[in-house]
């Protein structure tokens, strides 16, 4: 993965993760003012980078914790920017790595610009994942910050974003049909999308009414 292999160049690494936390910065502000994290009491931000959007989501709401979940290179520069955001007491710092496993306590996972960046097989495995760790519950959400493509044949700037993630990443964008077929092999489905910013729309997901996950085709 790009972001194991950004970690073995420290000075790369430190460019990138500076890069990054610029990128949060710009839509931290519109994705906490334009979402409904007040009914939450745990955000878990997952690929958070340093925590500039988990902090400010903390920082507007003073009843809500949160948990900032990433590398290890990237999360040893946590503590000290939460710090300034005033929110490092109600921010648990976790380094891992989530193509492996999620942190369990929230009923809320955030998912900020990470999946661009991969392709199908790898978001769907991931979304099995937190339809694991969050089960059945109704309350849950699952909720994904990321440009999506409009319908065929209208153009957007995130279609260039999405020329980007390809070309460079092998991962692409993805339209909100396309979000909720993916959503549905995890046993996940769509609620609704807000867009935030020109570039930047909030998807919200919950545990599918059915609950479980999809039945898997018998092996013939």
């Amino acid at each position: 993965m790009m972001y194991e292999v950004i970690a073995d160049y420290p000075e790369l690494s430190q460019s990138f993760n500076r890069a990054m936390t610029q990128t949060a910065r710009m839509s931290a502000k519109s994705i906490a003012d334009f979402g409904d994290f007040a009914r939450f009491t745990t955000v878990a931000d997952i690929g958070g980078g340093r925590g500039q959007l988990i902090g400010e989501i903390v920082r507007r709401h003073p009843h809500l914790r949160g948990i900032l979940f990433d590398l290890p290179h990237v999360t040893k520069d946590a503590p000290e920017l939460l710090a300034s955001l005033g929110v490092a007491d109600r921010v648990t710092v976790m380094s891992g790595n989530f193509w492996d496993g999620l942190p369990a306590g929230a009923d809320a996972y955030l998912f900020h610009r990470v999946f661009g960046s991969v392709d199908d097989h790898q978001v769907a495995e991931t979304l099995k994942q937190i339809h694991a760790e969050i089960g059945d519950q109704p309350h849950a959400r699952l909720l994904i910050a990321e440009p999506i493509l409009p319908p065929p044949n209208r153009f957007h700037p995130s279609r260039l974003a999405d020329i980007d993630m390809m070309i460079n990443f092998g991962g692409r964008l993805r339209t909100e049909a396309d979000w909720k077929e993916l959503l549905a092999t995890a046993g996940l489905e769509f609620v609704s999308t807000l867009e935030t910013d020109p570039m930047m729309t909030m998807l919200e997901a919950r545990p599918a009414t059915t609950g479980g996950l999809p039945a898997q085709p018998a092996v013939p």
